[in-house]
């Protein structure tokens, strides 16, 4: 074969290698252009999944749009020259609110509340008619003003939650009045207001008190749900418990004297619906106060709960009641046949409507009390503003005996967090994602927050506890779906169409009255679930608690990590920078809440040894915590009084949960900023670091300020602000060392709890 190697000259040759050196630069530079195409393309992270729901209106992200480079100029790139330093105007305001809260002339290793929180103090005493001020309240106060503005925007996909919502700010003359007429003719109190003279029978409060949780979800004699429980091989379950009071907590008695705003609340009703007053809703509600538990039993919802087990029949006859009615009246009469076992945390309570015991109740009362408790239900829709502002801040605001007047849009607010709170949320969240930053919601909470609580378990949790204990809790955690902002499943658009299908105004030839009782019973039908109601489909949203909380919530079934909005402190300036500091507050109260179900498991878990038994475990700490909390006093005004020993037992639990989770947080936090080698300080505050500020706005989520008259909010299962501070840190060693504590200080004792 002729050999045509030779043929390839040396000009030949220096022209191939030309060509290929030409073809590699052009790949190269194809390579490299696709690669910067890509990136200006492609975002680093994944598409935000907010944006799958697109509930924003086009005039208001074009309204948004107009604004918007303005506020990027203010934006530093995270990028700048000096990595540590936070520089930008955020972050000078943010600095600035450090530093307005901070008391310099106080030594933080005295008392550390009082260094973060005494000038905030200063500037938010409680008003005339307020028991206390928070920042928990400043923050819902701010969320409140930030949804009442969405909700003022039309939205082209549910247009009828605005015709809702506006019919709620300016209620038409009479439609208070159909919307109650309506409903007592569905609960049974058609012929109200009823006298002592009138033949009230049994069957008669048993209907109408189980109509009232079917119809309204409304508590009245009782507290009544269905207990689920997918862990367990047992079928739902029926539970009766003590009722939530219109007049808060008063759980065994408190003098007639703390309920007659009740019966001036009532007579405004009455003279406003021109019906005589034949009971007295006071003397009724402190009856039922007198029988409740001087602490109130905890629900059978409740994985920590102590219920007893009783057949239907064999609850206490009564005169007063028919059980089997009432029940079948609440559930339905298929669920009453498939669960003749009711569950009941207080069964003194159901025992004081027994025929053994003198009945001061009188059924006429108790029908007139259910019809004054529709009535408190509905008050923000009531068109005269004096009646309303009268009913709707006692049935509304944060403490009914000290009723805090509000604006008619908080009070309509407040009325879509009771009754449906998926609506609210749904509308607001891609907004809302928009406050905190998806990297907020996706890298840090979901992300790393996450991480670092299964680190935790199979780490210092399983070496104390046992790992038999920590691999079981985190099966369980795991189960846990973790849903910042809004119900998780409304992310499924079949999901949402089947949720609002129906939810209209388009028909003009149904009354407004019809449409607003039409959204009340659906919205509550749906909360109750298919085993309640017979329906074919699950339309609950998972989510059992409203959108007004600043503490996340486990939801049904504890399957539903809830986490709303204030949470998180949505103030916070909004350099990415900043964002770690959210584990602060966000971090250590979602621990708070995994942990508190860590310490219900411990349990039920049948781990039997003297030393490693989980519940021991926890009650050695939770017991020399007790002992450390005794050591709290508190002697400056607008703290709450100094805890009694009967007190300390009561919060003991929350108190080690407050411990545990702050712990939790500040290693979340710790390794944050490890990871992201960064050594923050501020600009203007550069006397803190990065340690003492994840303290310090640790610090800042507790501050508050109360009247010593103030009645104890929440159920007062927790402590005061100052020792959800001062109590757990004292036991944080990482505290101490940021703040150079010297051993022996109030700040750090000597002697330290832990696990």
């Amino acid at each position: 074969m002729l050999d045509t190697r030779a043929l390839i000259t040396h000009r030949q040759y220096v022209c191939f290698c030309n060509y290929t050196v030409f073809s590699s630069l052009l790949i190269a530079v194809t390579i490299v252009a696709m690669g910067v195409l890509s990136y200006l393309i492609v975002p680093k992270r994944p598409k935000p999944i907010y944006l799958v729901v697109n509930f924003t209106d086009e005039e208001f992200e074009n309204a948004s749009a107009s604004s918007s480079p303005s506020k990027r100029a203010e934006l530093v790139d995270a990028a700048d020259a000096d990595h540590d330093l936070c520089s930008s105007l955020q972050c000078d305001r943010e600095a600035q609110r450090i530093l307005d809260s901070v008391n310099a002339s106080l030594n933080p290793c005295d008392d550390f509340y009082a260094y973060v929180c005494s000038a905030w103090m200063r500037k938010h005493e409680p008003g005339s008619g307020q028991d206390r001020t928070s920042v928990d309240y400043d923050i819902l106060d701010a969320y409140s003003r930030f949804l009442i503005s969405v909700l003022g925007w039309k939205n082209n996909e549910l247009p009828a939650a605005k015709v809702l919502y506006d019919t709620c700010i300016a209620p038409p003359v009479g439609l208070f009045g159909e919307l109650i007429t309506m409903l007592f003719y569905t609960v049974g109190l058609q012929h109200w207001p009823y006298s002592t003279s009138d033949r009230v029978l049994s069957n008669d409060v048993s209907t109408s008190v189980g109509s009232l949780h079917r119809v309204l979800g409304e508590d009245s004699l009782f507290h009544m749900a269905i207990v689920e429980r997918p862990d367990l091989p047992t079928p739902p379950a029926i539970s009766i418990a003590e009722p939530r009071l219109l007049v808060g907590h008063a759980e065994g008695g408190l003098p007639l004297a703390e309920f007659m705003f009740l019966s001036k609340a009532q007579s405004v009703l009455m003279d406003h619906l021109h019906k005589p007053l034949t009971t007295n809703v006071a003397t009724v509600e402190m009856e039922l106060a007198r029988r409740a538990a001087a602490k109130r039993a905890t629900d059978c919802t409740h994985p920590l709960s102590e219920c007893t087990t009783t057949h239907i029949d064999n609850l206490p006859a009564s005169r007063v009641l028919h059980w089997s009615l009432l029940l079948q009246e609440a559930f339905g009469e298929k669920m009453v046949a498939l669960n003749e076992l009711v569950e009941t945390p207080n069964f003194e309570y159901l025992a004081s409507y027994s025929d053994k015991v003198d009945q001061s109740l009188k059924k006429a009362d108790i029908l007139n009390y259910l019809a004054f408790r529709i009535g408190m239900a509905l008050s923000p829709l009531i068109d005269n503003d004096a009646v309303r502002h009268h009913l709707a801040s006692i049935a509304y605001g944060r403490n009914p005996r000290f009723p805090e007047p509000m604006s008619v849009a908080q009070y309509c607010l407040r009325l879509l967090d009771r009754f449906e709170p998926e609506l609210v949320t749904l509308l607001a969240y891609d907004r809302s994602v928009v406050k905190l930053s998806w990297k907020v919601l996706q890298l840090i909470v979901l992300d790393h927050l996450n991480s670092t609580l299964f680190t935790f378990l199979g780490g210092d949790f399983s070496r104390r506890f046992s790992p038999e204990f920590a691999d079981h809790v985190a099966r369980r955690l795991a189960a846990v779906k973790w849903e910042p902002l809004m119900p998780l499943r409304f992310f499924n658009k079949t999901f949402r169409d089947k949720y609002f299908d129906g939810f209209t105004r388009e028909n003009s030839s149904k009354s407004l009255s019809s449409f607003v009782l039409f959204w009340l019973q659906r919205a509550v039908k749906r909360r109750r679930g298919p085993i309640e109601t017979g329906d074919s489909e699950d339309l609950r949203s998972g989510w059992e608690h409203g959108f007004l909380y600043t503490w996340p919530a486990l939801g049904r079934s504890f399957r539903h990590l809830e986490i709303p909005l204030p949470v998180f402190d949505p103030a916070m300036s909004s350099d990415p920078k900043l964002h770690a500091f959210h584990v602060a507050r966000a971090g250590a109260r979602i621990y708070r809440v995994l942990l508190g179900y860590a310490y219900s498991m411990a349990y039920a878990f049948f781990y039997n040894t003297s030393t490693s038994d989980p519940a021991s475990v926890f009650e050695d700490l939770r017991s020399c915590l007790r002992q450390s909390y005794a050591e709290l006093t508190a002697s400056a005004a607008g703290y709450s009084a100094t805890p009694s020993p009967e007190h300390s037992e009561q919060t003991s639990v929350s108190d080690m949960l407050d411990f545990l989770a702050t712990k939790m947080a500040f290693a979340a936090f710790d390794s944050w900023m490890r990871n992201e080698g960064l050594n923050f300080y501020f600009a203007k505050a550069p006397q803190f670091d990065q340690r003492q500020l994840f303290f310090i706005y640790y610090a800042l989520g507790f501050c508050e300020n109360v009247k010593p008259a103030a009645t104890p909010a929440g159920g007062d299962t927790s402590s005061p602000g100052r020792d959800r501070v001062n109590g757990p840190l004292r036991h944080v060693k990482e505290f101490a060392n940021a703040f150079h504590c010297v051993e022996g200080s109030f700040m750090n004792p000597p002697k330290k709890c832990g696990v």
